[in-house]
């Protein structure tokens, strides 16, 4: 696995790379396999990606499929909803094929919600291990990603593709689904989406190699991107 990290002079610019990330990977994708597989997250970081994506021509979106890293278990049309931010900012503003949007069920049992989600990743890659092609992901003060928080014993899943959890009390909502470690690591390439002061140590400790965070198990099969939007000079450099 590659990491290449890089840092931006503002979102604008981390969002064109990020661009650029999907382009590349997407015709790849298309001209081996004939579509795309791509996991989406939320957050505010995301927003302005979803936005230049929305606008972009050339792509075939009948041929790109969508997942989620994670959802809040609190219903589609409310504010913290990832799909919802995708759908506003993204898919409404685009041809894709709404079966093409593989999105978290909102169940009121958190575990029978994440089982029909493990139901339809297994499904669409044939009843076979996961294998996306990309992955965006944010990454939260406290080191965590996805829904996957310091601590969490789903961490430590091996088997399971999706899984309740219950975030921490200083995170609302607390009831989610999120995909596991296991999921995450078969993409081909992890594309990590981070901005803002606050966030500035703990991407630091990130992209230093940080054992003990849960964003740094992440390990995609070829390559890892690490963006940072700073007021900065555009930089990137690449270790294996």
């Amino acid at each position: 696995m590659t990491r290449i990290i890089c840092r931006f002079r503002n979102e604008q610019a981390m969002a064109g790379k990020a661009i650029k990330i999907f382009r590349t990977e997407y015709e790849k994708a298309v001209r081996k396999n004939g579509f795309f597989s791509v996991v989406l997250s939320g957050g505010k970081t995301t927003r302005r990606f979803f936005k230049i994506l929305g606008a972009q021509k050339g792509l075939a979106w009948n041929k790109i499929y969508f997942f989620f890293t994670d959802e809040r278990l609190e219903g589609r049309n409310l504010k913290h909803s990832n799909f919802r931010a995708a759908d506003e900012l993204l898919f409404s503003k685009t041809d894709i094929p709404r079966s093409n949007i593989c999105a978290i069920p909102i169940f009121s049992d958190p575990g029978k919600a994440a089982e029909a989600y493990e139901r339809t990743i297994r499904a669409f890659f044939r009843g076979g291990a996961a294998d996306f092609d990309v992955v965006f992901l944010g990454l939260g003060t406290d080191g965590h990603t996805a829904s996957l928080f310091p601590g969490s014993s789903v961490l430590r899943e091996r088997k399971k593709l999706a899984a309740a959890v219950t975030a921490p009390v200083y995170v609302k909502p607390r009831e989610r689904v999120t995909l596991t470690l296991k999921a995450l690591n078969s993409a081909k390439t992890a594309v990590f989406l981070v901005s803002g002061k606050g966030k500035k140590e703990i991407f630091a400790a990130l992209a230093s190699g940080k054992k003990k965070l849960p964003s740094s198990n992440v390990r995609p099969a070829v390559k890892l991107y690490l963006l940072y939007a700073a007021n900065a000079a555009n930089y990137c450099a690449a270790r294996n």
